[in-house]
């Protein structure tokens, strides 16, 4: 399958989490010539899937170790939420460009406390510039060039990085 038929499977409502993963690995392999695709996709609005989400996380986050005082601690509050095709898109945009198997030597064991759910150690600030930029580079040298990135992440506590 290219890349476009990928990125219908990926639209798919009913994939399971197995199939969605299945899905994304290919997506991967396809490397730099699924990267255009993708782009292409990132304002597609249409849900591709729907997922669990804690909507009170920095309540539950920021609640005082001792609440005997204060009450119960708070329950979490947990609704569906839609993804966006787009979203998804983007997600795998950055499962291709993060170089493998690299391990920053400032990396911690555990994921920093200020990131999200949704964060990765950086995002692309616009996609279009930056594959303008990069589309003639192999992707070996697009990761090698990420590194750096990876290794501030890291070294910043997790502050999500912005590439331009």
């Amino acid at each position: 399958m290219n890349a476009e038929q990928l990125i219908k499977e990926l639209a798919r409502t009913d994939l399971s989490q197995d199939q969605r993963y299945d899905v994304d690995a290919r997506l991967k392999a396809l490397g730099k010539d699924a990267i255009g695709p993708l782009i292409a996709h990132l304002k597609d609005q249409k849900t591709a899937r729907t997922r669990k989400r804690i909507v009170n996380e920095g309540e539950l986050t920021n609640a005082p170790a001792n609440l005997s005082a204060k009450g119960p601690a708070p329950e979490p509050i947990v609704k569906d939420e839609g993804v966006t095709l787009g979203a998804e898109c983007e997600r795998v945009l950055l499962l291709v460009i993060t170089p493998l198997s690299y391990y920053s030597p400032y990396e911690s064991r555990r994921k920093p406390i200020s990131a999200g759910a949704d964060q990765w150690m950086f995002r692309v600030e616009n996609w279009q510039t930056w594959w303008a930029k990069n589309k003639s580079k192999p992707l070996a040298q697009i990761q090698e060039e990420l590194k750096p990135v990876i290794d501030k992440y890291w070294q910043e506590h997790g502050t999500e990085q912005v590439v331009r």
